[in-house]
């Protein structure tokens, strides 16, 4: 009896370290700044050239700027936009419509249907500011920016939880504008940004399917605003 009750407390203890362990291993220093200029980033060659690793055939593709939805806009903004100020435009987005801020304020049971469910219907998840990296997309000499972010069930845990997402804040008069959430798929990670000429910008990065531990396919992508 006694042997039984030391390894259920055994697997239960290693259990619990290494659902720790994964989610703080995920986890990125909040104060991180990447400021990006005409000059990118070395670009990975196995990211570029190395295609035996990759599943699908590699990606080109465009995404005008325009065409992205404004999900909020901040006309009391001051500039230029910061680490701070572009962390509380997304956190006043989704504490708008009832998502939850870094923490869950109380306990959820399995019955609080409230607790679950955001004011636009869908499933309410924890959100995570973690990364912002200055762009120009207008050409008017104010920082626009591509951030990261994360979205995670409540009390979720494991590798595969909370997959980075991304979105855009970009100038537009006295105004900052959310565009943009999740422009590209949460498999896909940002591995460099290029200012490639005015008004746009290059994105190299790959899709990775992390419950099967592979690479799907590079990819490069332009963000344009015409």
């Amino acid at each position: 009896m006694n042997r039984t009750i030391q390894i259920f407390t055994l697997v239960f203890s290693v259990s619990l370290f290494g659902c720790m362990v994964e989610t703080n291993s995920n986890k990125k220093n909040n104060d991180n700044v990447f400021i990006q200029t005409d000059s990118a980033i070395k670009i990975s060659d196995t990211i570029l050239e190395n295609t035996r690793q990759y599943k699908k055939p590699h990606l080109d593709s465009t995404i005008n700027i325009r065409n992205l939805r404004i999900r909020k806009s901040f006309p009391s903004l001051d500039q230029p936009l910061t680490f701070q100020s572009a962390k509380k435009m997304l956190y006043t987005y989704f504490k708008g419509i009832g998502y939850y801020i870094e923490k869950i304020p109380y306990e959820i049971s399995d019955s609080d249907r409230t607790g679950k469910i955001a004011k636009d219907g869908s499933y309410k998840f924890v959100v995570f500011f973690d990364t912002l990296e200055y762009i120009d997309l207008n050409n008017d000499r104010i920082n626009d920016a591509i951030i990261e972010y994360s979205l995670s069930p409540p009390y979720a845990c494991g590798v595969c939880v909370g997959e980075p997402s991304n979105a855009i804040i970009v100038s537009n008069g006295n105004r900052f504008d959310l565009i943009g959430l999740e422009f590209i798929p949460d498999s896909f990670t940002l591995d460099s940004i290029k200012q490639d000429s005015k008004n746009s910008i290059v994105l190299y990065g790959y899709e990775f399917n992390c419950l099967e531990k592979t690479y799907e396919r590079s990819f490069k992508i332009h963000l344009k605003l015409n």
